[in-house]
């Protein structure tokens, strides 16, 4: 049983890291669902093993249905076969053929009807061999049965084959909550990649995801800046799918760290490849800036530059060449030409370059 439930426990990781891969695009998802995919497989393996050597072996109730003399026997044994209705523990009720040369003594209680106690030597084969001296337990329980022959049902409703037995629907279902409940914990970090493609679905916005074009640069910003623990940066672009951020290592420092927001979550790189040698003239604060502008500025470029794009679109934000305040400048092009702009906050064009605009 434990078995079978951290199958189903695996079962329901495997599909969340699924999901939040699908959903999320996170290496670590891609790690998660692996592992646990293995894990499945071998716990199911396991489970199959032990299912074959500790639940099918041993003991089993059989009612004798018919039997019959097989030859020539002597005074102390008879060759007989004997037609059995077997009833194990783990797996559904079969119907056997039993040869063997049994002792007279023996004989005289397998009658038709009679309850006997049998062995069975392997997981596979519907084979019993006799027990001539079962345990006191299964003495016990053949005895009940004789009183009950509910526990064994009749001949005509088993097969020859053996097949486990049926779970049920509870079984399922509780196999179903279980995987279902696991692979919801398993999701917990991906819950706002999640919640951002519904809403994308409900508004019929299909490029909502885009960190250039769509709808949540502010949230990205704002994830950043609280695991960088300050809001003063040199740089800030964004991409189709991530952005990235330089911003100070901590309040007050003299270096910078780079920060990303990518998969739905934001997390430090590490220190920033290229360190200013004139920090304070490029530090800008993001608080108070409204990134949303990002995408309509990238829009609005696009739409005054003509181009079909093969090329970007890229954004970034940045203190204004001139020492000025930060501006969002938008870069992209086609196969031939190319152009960049540069935008206020306001939504004001402040300057444009490039051969789409020659």
């Amino acid at each position: 049983m434990i078995l079978r439930i951290l199958t189903r426990v695996a079962a329901g990781v495997a599909l969340g890291g699924v999901i939040g891969n699908i959903v999320t695009g996170d290496w670590i998802y891609s790690i998660v669902w692996s592992v646990a995919l293995c894990a499945v497989i071998l716990l199911g393996l396991l489970s199959g093993l032990r299912g074959a050597r500790t639940l099918n072996v041993g003991y089993a109730l059989a009612r004798v249905e018919t039997v019959q003399r097989a030859g020539e026997g002597t005074a102390a044994a008879q060759p007989i076969v004997a037609r059995l209705t077997v009833a194990p523990a783990a797996t559904a009720p079969y119907a056997t053929t039993l040869r063997a040369d049994l002792p007279v003594d023996q004989l005289r209680a397998l009658t038709p009807g009679a309850i006997i106690v049998v062995s069975r030597p392997s997981p596979v084969k519907p084979d019993v061999a006799l027990e001539p001296h079962p345990p006191a337990e299964w003495a016990a329980r053949a005895a009940a049965a004789r009183l009950d022959p509910s526990l064994i049902p009749p001949a005509s409703q088993v097969g020859d084959r053996i097949k486990p037995i049926s779970r049920g629907p509870a079984f399922r279902a509780v196999s179903i909550v279980i995987i279902a409940v696991v692979a919801a914990a398993t999701l917990v970090p991906a819950y706002g990649s999640i919640a951002r493609n519904v809403e994308n679905v409900a508004a019929g916005d299909w490029n909502g995801n885009n960190l250039v074009t769509g709808r949540y640069q502010q949230l990205a910003v704002d994830e950043l800046v609280a695991v960088a623990g300050t809001t003063m940066c040199t740089d800030v672009s964004f991409y189709d799918s991530y952005v990235i951020a330089e911003c100070l290592t901590r309040p007050g420092a003299d270096t910078t760290d780079e920060y990303q927001w990518r998969y739905g979550r934001a997390f430090r790189e590490g220190p920033a490849l290229i360190q200013s040698t004139e920090l304070e003239d490029e530090l800008f604060d993001v608080s108070g800036l409204d990134f949303a502008q990002v995408a309509v500025s990238v829009k609005a470029g696009i739409a005054a530059s003509g181009l079909t794009l093969t090329s970007g679109p890229y954004a970034w934000v940045a203190r204004d060449f001139d020492g000025g305040g930060p501006v969002i400048h938008v870069s992209f092009g086609d196969d031939y030409r190319d152009a960049s702009l540069d935008y206020s906050f306001d939504g004001e064009e402040l300057s444009r370059s490039g051969s789409a605009f020659e």
